[in-house]
């Protein structure tokens, strides 16, 4: 019950004290507890020790005895979270690999209702990797399915996420129905907190409005799910709800066309930075935090404090973002970028390939040439830019600092995607 109610805490304490009850010698009752204590740290955003947890109970489940159903059901739900997570890193391969092994054991194990999960995981797989009309046909058959088990509980996890996949398809209208009838379902069976409570839709329900241009109406959804956040003590999504709020707010304008929610912004966006200093700025988006306050900094004229977050921005996006992968696709310009600094024929070949890539990339082709004539000064190089064009010229500038550090720079990210 303390699980389900995302006093993740005192139910992290409370499995703790059970693994020390249980011993070293490996169980099936040890393999769930130690999958129990994972979730906890994944519905709070510790995703990184939640994988630690799992992989101990893949560990645990592989000295049981592997003739015994509940050894299947044990491992395949163990390959089912960790999919869960390679799905969120983008490890599209080793999620395929972990699905295929959680069906493989749910369907050795007899368990028709884990073989629909994964199924429904696997939904989630399909739309990340581009494939959202797959994915629906897997939703709309667990749904039928779940329907005929009465089982509320997922059967609200596939329409939300047959809303997810219909927003990725831009089918707005049918994804905001979707997302109602899951949190209808939710609410209706007390379903709260965490990665699988009401929350979840009431917070795709404020992206929705958003994309539909109802401002309004995404407040008054985040401000439902930021309530819920608070009383339930999910610092993490309390932080991610700040985040959208202040940035949405910063734009909101008065009849007289001022802004006149950006104190209430700034207020927002702040307490979702003391949030960020207390647990994964990964998980919470921590650039997010800075880019919010780089715009409301701007809007209130306070033009260097806005620099010093964008610089924030720009070294917590290199450090957390996932958007920092994308950069592997530029490696090649942007290394050429660095080679071509004494070499005028090299510049007009990297001018007209930066340009056919980009039309609209005049800022950054400016920052390039300024760079190539001797600037070095990152702050007003990148006083223009977007974030990810200023993560190009902050590199290129380290390329020329260091070229030896920016190869090891996309090394690692190499290594890590």
């Amino acid at each position: 019950m303390l699980h389900k109610q995302s006093q993740h805490a005192e139910a992290i304490r409370v499995f703790k004290s059970i693994l020390e009850y249980l011993g070293n010698e490996p169980s099936y009752s040890r393999g769930i507890t130690l999958h129990k204590v994972g979730q906890c740290f994944f519905d709070t955003g510790q995703i990184r020790e939640a994988a630690k947890w799992y992989e101990a109970g893949l560990s645990v489940a592989e000295r049981l005895d592997q003739s015994q159903l509940t050894t299947d059901r044990l491992k395949s739900t163990l390959y089912l979270s960790s999919a869960e997570i390679q799905v969120r890193d983008g490890a599209y391969g080793e999620a395929e690999n972990s699905l295929s092994e959680s069906l493989s054991f749910a369907r050795n194990a007899g368990d028709i209702t884990l073989i629909a999960v994964v199924q429904s995981q696997t939904a989630s797989l399909k739309i990340e990797q581009g494939n959202p009309a797959e994915a629906i046909k897997l939703l709309r058959s667990s749904i039928i399915f779940f329907n005929q088990l009465d089982n509320a509980n997922y059967k609200a996890v596939s329409l939300h996420q047959l809303g997810v996949a219909y927003t990725t398809l831009n089918q707005l209208d049918e994804a905001e129905r979707c997302y109602r009838e899951a949190s209808e379902l939710r609410e209706r069976n007390n379903l709260y907190g965490g990665r699988n409570g009401a929350e979840a839709s009431w917070y795709q329900l404020a992206i929705v409005s958003e994309k539909l241009g109802r401002v309004q109406d995404a407040v008054q959804w985040y401000e439902k799910v930021l309530s819920s956040c608070k009383v339930l003590g999910d610092l993490s999504h309390t932080a991610i709800v700040l985040t959208n709020l202040a940035r949405l707010q910063q734009e909101q304008v008065d009849e007289s066309g001022t802004c006149s929610n950006l104190n209430v912004a700034r207020e927002r966006a702040e307490e979702a930075l003391e949030i960020a200093k207390t647990i994964d700025p990964e998980a919470i988006g921590v650039w997010k935090i800075y880019e919010a306050l780089e715009g409301i900094s701007l809007k209130q004229n306070r033009i260097e404090q806005a620099k010093a977050y964008k610089k924030r921005a720009i070294e917590a996006t290199l450090s957390f973002s996932p958007q920092r992968y994308q950069l592997l696709y530029m490696a090649p310009l942007i290394c050429s970028s660095v080679d071509a600094l004494y070499n005028e024929e090299m510049q007009n070949a990297l001018v007209a390939v930066l340009s056919q890539s980009d039309p609209q990339g005049e800022d950054l082709l400016s920052a390039i040439r300024q760079i190539w004539n001797g600037e070095r000064d990152a702050g007003s190089l990148t006083e223009a830019l977007s974030l990810f064009d200023s993560l190009f010229v902050i590199l290129v500038l380290r390329g020329i600092a260091n070229p030896n550090a920016l190869k090891q720079f996309f090394s690692s990210l190499g290594n890590a995607a």
